[in-house]
């Protein structure tokens, strides 16, 4: 179920005409932010939970000004930026094991209403969520627009390096969903 949710994720990017990368490095290095904040910095797990998301966010930002504003192709912008939050795992966790987390947090990911592991609940609530707004708003037809042909999406008058942006951004937050469940 992660994984549906970081695929659901990087569609959005896929969708605008990009790639994303870092996408398994930024959910890396949320996962384990987010352990490390609970287990050794003994933060209120909500608070650490928004704290990953965010992270996971700006790290979408960089890639967004970097392959928008600073014009570097996504595929090495995100490769580079990859890398990068490669080697701020290992600093943090100074390749040694974070945790455990305590069982207050682990119950979020593992409850089971009606038997069903809660995780399956929100990859297809993601999922549902992602069909109609790509099937059924004009920003989904915008975002496909953008990602068939930016050049004439941009002559007919939508904004694409906004879209290609906010996609790259949307696939940062959805990693750090991921990596809180």
């Amino acid at each position: 179920a992660i994984t549906i949710v970081l695929a659901l994720a990087l569609m959005a990017s896929l969708t605008a005409g990009v790639f994303d990368l870092s996408i398994g490095q930024n959910f890396g290095l949320g996962t384990v932010a987010c352990i490390y904040m609970i287990s050794t910095l003994h933060w209120n797990p909500v608070l650490a939970c928004l704290a990953t998301v965010l992270v996971c966010g700006i790290v979408g930002v960089l890639n967004a000004l970097l392959v928008v504003v600073v014009g570097i192709d996504s595929f090495i912008a995100t490769l580079g930026v990859g890398s990068a939050l490669l080697a701020a795992a290992e600093f943090l966790t100074n390749n040694a094991f974070v945790g455990p987390v305590p069982p207050s947090f682990q119950i979020f990911a593992g409850w089971q209403p009606l038997g069903i592991p809660v995780l399956i609940i929100y990859a297809l609530v993601f999922a549902v969520v992602a069909w109609y707004v790509l099937e059924h708003t004009p920003l989904g037809r915008r975002l496909y627009a953008t990602g068939a042909n930016r050049e004439a999406a941009r002559l007919a008058g939508i904004a694409t390096k906004k879209y290609v942006g906010g996609a790259l951004v949307l696939t940062g937050l959805g990693a750090g969903i991921a990596a809180v469940l």
